[in-house]
């Protein structure tokens, strides 16, 4: 083990995993391109069932370069210790 820390550093220094187990009646929404690992203990009946659903999410170039540019502005109004909405739109009252 200390092998693969000192191989993977970022990895065993990253987020800490959050374990949750769903019950009967339950389901969990993980978000578009969430990183996960799951593992599944059989029911009394000794079934498991998983569903996974997957749509087109037009993920393209558009999106990314949108996150960039929203995280440049507000890396910068955060610099400057603003509220990074305020100001973004026109005072039309004076």
């Amino acid at each position: 083990m200390a092998a693969q820390v000192s191989s993977f550093p970022l990895y065993f220094e990253g987020p800490k995993p959050i374990h949750c187990t769903v019950r009967a009646g339950e389901m969990l929404y993980l978000p578009s391109m969430w990183f996960h690992h799951v593992s599944q203990s059989p029911g009394p009946n000794g079934l498991t069932i998983a569903v996974n659903y997957w749509y087109d999410m037009q993920f393209d170039i558009k999106y990314a370069y949108f996150n960039f540019l929203r995280s440049i502005h507000i890396s910068e109004h955060s610099s400057r210790k603003t509220d990074p909405l305020e100001g973004d739109l026109d005072d039309t009252n004076g």
